[in-house]
């Protein structure tokens, strides 16, 4: 029995040995390895996952390892994204991808193009905001109150807007000082701070003798000292045209663009080119007198819209690669365009109320824009299509946001009101693509298809 007793102590004494010159172990309990954390363990068997390789500043798929001892081992962690023989950088799609080898291993990061287009196999394009306007028409002060739309549109143009384009008959008769005064006063308040605004003479300006109080109060004719000339601006041609330009009025009433004007105007510009004028250029209500002499004028500028109004109501078409923007009296409806005039020649249009926030679609084009848009990107099934928008409101807008055929798309801020980013494409299917813009004056939406090409 003693010597049973004497072994037990024995026995005892040498475990205790063991583990007073276990240096290596730097765990004080006897608990390690059985999969509980506890102590000052680090791990148990397997690492936590808020403990794996990214918690260490790594980026890879490679995992930690749990040592025998309860310490995270992070040496098998890395950037290495398997072997490369040489470094590269290629852009596809609007992705670039730098490529670099470190440590004897390929590590890649790839970043969207802001512009969401390469510039070549290598390189990205540098994102050029587009050129963006609002158009409106037919204010007919003296006859219509006006007031209310106006500071409203003036104020969504704050920011984000390149230019605002004025298609004529401010006052309702041209000959009434009162409706002149009245209508200074409404863009004297804002033209200091907002963005380029300009006009052209409508009917009802020049009416009884009204053309010389066109030249006194329009921001167009105390800049020319004229009813129509060219502007060239650091990213536009603009041509500002006199329709009304007869000495009767029922000939003005009509249209009337003679050919003196015309051969002045013809061939002026050399980039991107806006020719703007009161009249429409096709349908019932087009120029009656001199309607080839305005085409010679588009033809010539290589013109990629012309803006008018005149009927009282909306429309949009094509005159072979020119888009023709017909407003809706802004007078009676508070209606107008918001439009975009991209580096490409492409042209994205939305109609809105100017109670409410801005909303337009810039990338992709509508297909259906003015019937049949001629600027529709070619887009194939597998291809990342590009999609950008433009948002203005009262205030801080509340929401952005876009559905593609029913999913929302999460959008990266690209510039001031700009915001985008990639769809990709899977099928030939169309694509129903809506943008909501929402302020506390209420909601604006854009929507447009788009079809991807085999």
């Amino acid at each position: 029995m003693k010597i049973l007793i004497f072994l037990f102590l024995l026995i005892l004494s040498g475990c205790e040995n063991d583990e007073t010159h276990n240096t290596n172990n730097t765990n004080t309990t006897n608990t390690c390895g059985n999969g509980i954390i506890e102590g000052n363990e680090q791990c148990d068997v397997h690492v936590p996952a808020d403990r794996q390789c990214a918690f260490a500043g790594y980026e890879s798929s490679t995992e930690a390892v749990c040592t025998e001892f309860c310490t995270i081992d992070y040496t098998l962690c890395s950037n290495c994204e398997g072997d490369c023989e040489t470094e590269s950088k290629v852009c596809y799609a609007g992705i670039y991808t730098d490529c670099r080898i470190t440590d004897g291993c390929c590590q890649c990061i790839e970043t969207p193009c802001e512009s969401g287009v390469c510039a070549d196999q290598d390189t990205c394009l540098d994102y050029v905001k587009p050129l963006v306007f609002m158009h409106f028409t037919d204010m007919h002060i003296g006859n219509e109150d006006v007031s209310d739309d106006f500071i409203s549109l003036m104020s969504l143009s704050m920011t984000g807007i390149d230019y605002i384009f004025n298609s004529g008959d401010m006052v309702d008769d041209g000959g009434e000082a009162s409706f002149w005064a009245s209508y200074s006063q409404l863009i004297m308040d804002y033209l200091p701070y907002g963005p380029v605004y300009t006009e052209v003479a409508g009917n009802h300006d020049v009416k009884n003798d009204g053309s010389q109080s066109f030249l006194e109060n329009s921001v167009f004719g105390e800049r020319h000292g004229a009813l129509y000339g060219h502007d060239s601006f650091a990213d536009l041609c603009l041509v500002s045209t006199n329709t009304s330009a007869a000495s009767l009025n029922s000939l003005n009433v009509n249209g009337y663009f003679d050919a003196d004007q015309a051969e002045l105007l013809t061939g002026v510009c050399t980039g991107p080119a806006i020719v703007t004028g009161h009249h429409p250029v096709h349908g019932i209500m087009d120029i009656k007198f001199g309607l080839d002499n305005m085409i010679s004028v588009i033809e010539s500028n290589n013109a990629a819209i012309y803006l008018c109004g005149h009927t009282h109501y909306s429309d949009i078409a094509w005159y072979e690669n020119t888009l023709l923007v017909q407003g809706d009296s802004f007078g009676e409806s508070g209606n107008y365009f918001i439009g975009a005039l991209h580096p490409d020649g492409r042209v994205s249009l939305n109609e809105l109320s100017a109670s409410g926030p801005a909303a337009l679609i810039l990338a992709p084009s509508d297909e259906f824009l003015g019937g049949t848009n001629p600027g529709t990107e070619v887009v194939h099934p597998g291809d990342r299509l590009f999609l950008s928008v433009f948002a203005s409101c009262h205030g801080s807008c509340t929401s952005v946001f876009v559905e593609v055929s029913g999913n929302q798309l999460e959008l990266n801020q690209l510039s001031e009101n700009i915001y985008g980013n990639f769809i990709q494409i899977t099928t030939i299917e169309t694509l129903y693509i809506t943008l909501t813009v929402t302020d506390q004056s209420g909601t604006a939406t854009h929507s447009i298809s788009f079809s991807p090409t085999l």
